[in-house]
């Protein structure tokens, strides 16, 4: 993980941070078995609201790695047209 990245499902809200190597990954119950399925081998993380419901906590950590692959491009940015006359 090389960026501090935020996911949300619900009420449930996750915060997934770099950590150093050895660490291993200090999170709860379901996001520590969706993060070790991707992969992950050393991270922190910090949740809120509702982290009972499994399937919203799931999601939520899914949604901060998938923003992970997200890249915002400079032609998404939305740019007025102008007329030259």
């Amino acid at each position: 993980m090389p960026i501090i990245v935020k996911g949300r499902c619900g009420t449930a809200e996750i915060i997934l941070k770099p950590a150093p190597r050895g660490v291993g990954i200090v999170a709860g119950e379901t996001a520590k078995q969706v993060l070790e399925l991707t992969g992950v081998k050393d991270l922190w993380s910090f949740s809120r609201g509702r982290t009972r419901d499994i399937y919203n906590m799931a999601l939520a950590t899914y949604r901060a790695l998938k923003s992970l692959s997200e890249v915002k491009s400079p032609n998404k940015l939305s740019i007025p047209e102008t007329r030259i006359k």
